[in-house]
């Protein structure tokens, strides 16, 4: 719950800073665990001229990169230990530096994700987040250089060559929803990205969660 005084001419700036507020507070959340966590509407009880029984209230539907799953099934989860990490990368959200800017296209790609309906557009914005901050100013190479960029970053938090292999995959794939018109139920039949997908041991309908994870930790390493 945010509160905040301010005049009657301030009502407008008040609740978009309310609504900037709450996404970095659910985009740091995000960083830190999977699960389902997002805002199904904002509420503002503007208390104007000290009146408070006639306080004008208004409801309104949260930006795209806050909302929440349209089929919400995953619990989220916040440990106690965990409380300091969430602090901080609310701070950095909130801090003007070139270094944030650089991926504002990254984080906001990777939460709007979340209200994605098909695996194949949660594939596809993961993806841009992946290159708009590994690649960023890069033309060739681009699955090479994603996929050895992701596992280096990752070298002290996962195995960087099952990183390595599964951006390589995900990166055909992405390829193919994007320049083929295919689907997830289409690509699975693909022999290359099957004998890939397999060595993994991941199922071509979990992909979009796996990739959802790795994106997360990639992300969360390079702030």
């Amino acid at each position: 719950t945010y509160q905040y005084e301010y005049p009657p001419s301030g009502l407008r700036t008040a609740s978009d800073r309310l609504v900037r507020e709450a996404e970095k507070f659910i985009w740091a959340l995000r960083l830190i665990n999977s699960g389902d966590i997002g805002a199904q509407l904002f509420y503002d009880r503007f208390e104007a001229l000290g009146s408070r029984d006639n306080a004008p209230i208004t409801i309104s539907g949260p930006p795209d990169a806050t909302q929440t799953r349209p089929h919400s099934v995953n619990e989220y989860r916040f440990k106690k230990e965990e409380l300091e990490k969430g602090k901080e990368l609310f701070i950095i959200f909130g801090e003007k530096s070139e270094h944030l800017r650089a991926l504002t296209t990254a984080l906001r790609r990777f939460n709007i994700s979340y209200n994605r309906q098909s695996a194949e557009d949660r594939i596809i914005d993961l993806t841009i987040a992946l290159e708009s901050s590994l690649l960023r100013g890069i033309s060739t190479k681009l699955g090479y250089r994603l996929s050895y960029r992701g596992a280096v970053l990752l070298i002290n938090v996962k195995n960087p060559l099952y990183v390595r292999d599964f951006l390589k995959v995900i990166y055909d794939i992405r390829s193919k929803i994007v320049h083929g018109g295919e689907g997830l139920s289409e690509i699975k039949n693909d022999r290359k990205i099957s004998r890939a997908l397999s060595k993994l041991n991941i199922d071509i309908r979990d992909s979009p969660s796996v990739y959802e994870e790795i994106v997360r930790k990639i992300l969360r390493e390079y702030i």
